[in-house]
């Protein structure tokens, strides 16, 4: 199956948007579990997750993730079915009282190369010279034919979510996949290296309410838009917010902010009074949106939209009506 997935380099044409469901959002719903299968090989498959959910055991034991919720995933090293344990058995042969088995042993070993990477680190630090030294030469040679990219240590699985990332050991040896060419097929963990989620041509409508959003410094509205890094954000903006509604008219805010006539721009760092602003996830730097922001996004995340409240520390009213589209660099 690997190598029918060499000749299937498949290019990424969908763009990376999706909306979750929310009153004030209409959205473009994504096809789900439609994914990019990126292989150790070096090529890539558009296929379809066909499971619903996966496990993955964390140190806090094993969590049940739905995959409608995941958007990437980067995998440690998931060794094929019976690898690992003849790395096991020619590593306890490095110890073997025969010379000819610890000949053997690190030959066998530098046969399984990248497979057994990960066990020669740890063989090397062994208490035991003989091991040790046997497990650093075994090392040497495996670096001298396997490229170093394909070298690699970490055992952990790495799962994006569209609310956090989970670090832990996925359980099952495959996942169950549909693909165009060639069917559906049970794909072993061991030949992939990352899956992302493919999203579907994004755009929505938003509307951003000043009473809730303006008021006070911390309340961001959560758009339910999951961006995609490597992708291009568009928002456009137009209303009017009244910062002062006591006497109404008389201090009217557009989304580049009160006072705003190209002279006096908004900065995230001092964004004026009634000016529509921007982050990426809950903990992204704010950005300003004004009446349009097209920006390239180097981190995935979900869309939060703010007004800046008003000066006098009173709610504002009105609302800015927001276009989001999105693009794939």
């Amino acid at each position: 199956m690997i190598a029918r997935a060499s000749w299937l380099v498949v290019l990424a044409l969908s763009s990376p948007l999706v909306a979750l469901s929310q009153d004030s959002v209409s959205k473009k719903e994504a096809a789900p579990n439609e994914v990019e299968a990126h292989f150790g090989n070096g090529s890539v498959i558009r296929m379809t997750l066909l499971q619903d959910s996966i496990d993955v055991q964390t140190r806090f034991g094993k969590l049940t993730v739905p995959t409608r919720e995941i958007r990437r995933i980067d995998f440690g090293v998931h060794l094929p079915e019976g690898v690992d344990q003849k790395v096991e058995a020619s590593i306890r042969k490095l110890g073997a009282d025969d010379y000819r088995d610890r000949e053997a042993a690190v030959r066998e070993l530098v046969a399984l190369g990248a497979h057994a990477y990960p066990a020669l680190n740890v063989a090397m630090k062994s208490s035991e010279p003989e091991i040790a030294r046997r497990a650093e030469a075994a090392l040497r040679a495996i670096q001298t034919k396997v490229p170093a990219g394909q070298l690699r240590q970490r055992e952990d699985d790495t799962v994006t979510t569209t609310s956090f990332t989970i670090l832990g050991r996925i359980t099952a040896p495959t996942f169950k996949v549909q693909a165009e060419y060639f069917g559906e097929v049970q794909l072993p963990l061991a030949a992939l290296r990352q899956v992302r989620w493919v999203l579907s041509p994004g755009f929505g409508d938003i509307s951003v309410d000043a009473a809730k959003f303006g008021s006070q410094p911390n309340q961001w509205l959560d758009t339910g838009f999951i961006v995609d890094a490597n992708s291009t954000l568009t928002v456009t903006a137009t209303g009017q917010v009244d910062l002062w509604p006591q006497g109404p008219g008389q201090y009217l805010a557009s989304p580049k902010g009160y006072g705003n006539t190209g002279g006096n721009p908004a900065t995230p760092a001092r964004p004026l009074p009634g000016t529509l602003m921007g982050r990426l996830g809950e903990n992204g730097e704010p950005f300003v949106v004004g009446d349009r922001c097209e920006r390239r996004c180097d981190r995935e995340g979900k869309l939060y939209l703010h007004i800046t409240p008003s000066p006098w520390n009173n709610a504002s009213t009105g609302t800015y009506d927001v276009k989001v589209t999105t693009g794939r660099e």
